[in-house]
């Protein structure tokens, strides 16, 4: 019997996390399929232009959450009996963040730029998005209860049919305004849809829905923490594009842009196997098997990381005329460099399951922050010199510093830095496939 259960949840584990990769992936090649034909509507300079605007709201995006996905997820499996509590009063936490975020990052984003102007404009319409992500906190519901599936159908769907949109209105518009008013729309399209799942699913809906105050305070000292290392890691990957925009240009940061949506390509294999992990760590008491989960979560993604990262490398040229065209010939020597720097980025998504299961939520900031503050300041010093190519270094070496360095200096969290250094060794490649081969019998 407990040979059979422990089959049927490795099984619901591989089934949660094939339905996350599944959505990731039609969100990956219509991301592709709108991102090539935008980027030679617009080419390098305009399309820098745009990932400037997005970069900079994404960075408010991620404040948005207020790290509570694992915290969320973990609080939801944990007291289920207080689920809708919990959802409404995350719901109502989500919705004045990203109000107040609205405003903060207008204001920053008029006195960066010389007063107002219609790049303005655009970033008004992106930053919408930061209240209309609350009506998503249904996924933290679906994840806790490893109904993924319904979350990839609703996306995949709503994804095909706006990346339709999208292509239709930047060819008939040309228009950076109409382009990022898809964007908005869409996020209200897929947060309604997701609600009124949840209702449908939930007959007794006019129950329980009460805003928690003691929840609130205590969801937002937990997670603050999470939230600005949340923050701090959108910062690695969001940070350089804004750099590049201020002590470059526009035509770079198109280059640059290109290079980096092909050197995130894999990204979602990973990223989707830790989301899928961390319902199951999170239930795990034991030190020593929560340990053993973790390793093996960290052995999976870095040779997932180095596989791709290899092939990425090797087609890198061939990618970039493929997708982009011969105008961005330049991003293929910056894919080369950038691409190494998402094994370090996956595992500390990875290691962050970690130390919200072992209560060591404070160390995200450290580790986060002294590899943000490694990047900025070699991006200072190396964009002006190699531009994008500078970028590149500046963030391969802060993900390797705060993902293999920092935390080896502290005895709390000495010992995931010894897990992830384990991670490279060789022989996890092979103990990967045979895990995935025993899977199947």
């Amino acid at each position: 019997m407990k040979k059979y259960l422990k089959k049927l949840k490795k099984n619901q584990l591989l089934a949660n996390s094939g339905w996350i990769i599944f959505k990731n992936i039609v969100n990956m090649l219509n991301v592709f399929l709108v991102t090539s034909i935008v980027a030679r509507v617009f080419g390098p300079s305009q399309f820098g232009e745009f990932n400037y605007v997005y970069s900079f709201v994404i960075l408010f995006t991620a404040l948005s959450t207020l790290g509570l996905d694992n915290l969320a997820v973990k609080t939801l499996i944990q007291k289920k009996e207080q689920e809708k509590e919990i959802l409404f009063t995350l719901f109502i936490v989500r919705i004045s963040s990203g109000i107040l975020l609205i405003l903060i990052s207008n204001i920053i984003f008029y006195f960066l730029g010389d007063g107002f102007s219609y790049i303005n404009l655009v970033a008004f319409v992106f930053s919408i998005m930061l209240f209309l992500k609350a009506f998503e906190v249904v996924e933290y519901w679906l994840l806790a209860n490893w109904k993924s599936k319904v979350s990839t159908i609703i996306r995949s769907i709503i994804t095909i049919a706006f990346s339709v949109c999208k292509i239709i209105v930047v060819l008939y518009t040309e228009s950076l305004l109409y382009f990022s008013l898809t964007y908005l729309i869409e996020s209200f399209v897929i947060g309604i849809i997701l609600m009124f799942y949840y209702f449908k699913k939930n007959n007794n809906h006019k129950k329980n829905f009460n805003f928690n105050i003691k929840f609130a305070k205590y969801i937002l000292k937990e997670s603050w923490p999470l939230a600005i290392s949340g923050l701090a890691i959108t910062l690695y990957m969001r940070i350089d594009q804004i750099m590049i925009g201020i002590l470059s240009d526009s035509t770079e940061l198109g280059y640059y842009s290109a290079a980096v949506r092909i050197a995130e390509m894999w990204y979602f294999i990973p990223l989707s196997l830790v989301s899928s992990y961390s319902a199951i760590i999170m239930k795990i008491k034991d030190e020593i098997d929560l340990n053993a989960k973790v390793q093996e979560l960290f052995n999976i993604v870095t040779w997932i990381g180095i596989i791709f990262a290899i092939f990425i490398t090797i087609t890198s040229p061939i990618l970039v005329t493929i997708l982009f065209g011969s105008e961005y010939d330049p991003s293929a020597s910056i894919i080369t460099i950038s691409v190494w720097a998402g094994i370090f980025a996956t595992l500390g998504s990875a290691r962050s399951i970690w130390l919200v299961a072992k209560g060591l939520n404070k160390y995200s900031l450290i580790y986060t922050f002294s590899g943000l503050f490694v990047n900025v300041i070699l991006n200072f010093l190396l964009i002006p010199i190699w531009g994008g190519k500078g970028a590149a270094f500046a963030t391969l070496i802060g993900q390797f510093t705060s993902t293999v360095i920092v935390l080896g200096f502290f005895k709390q969290t000495r010992k995931s830095t010894f897990m992830i250094i384990q991670s490279f060794r060789i022989r996890n490649l092979k103990f990967m496939f045979n895990k995935f081969k025993n899977s199947n019998q």
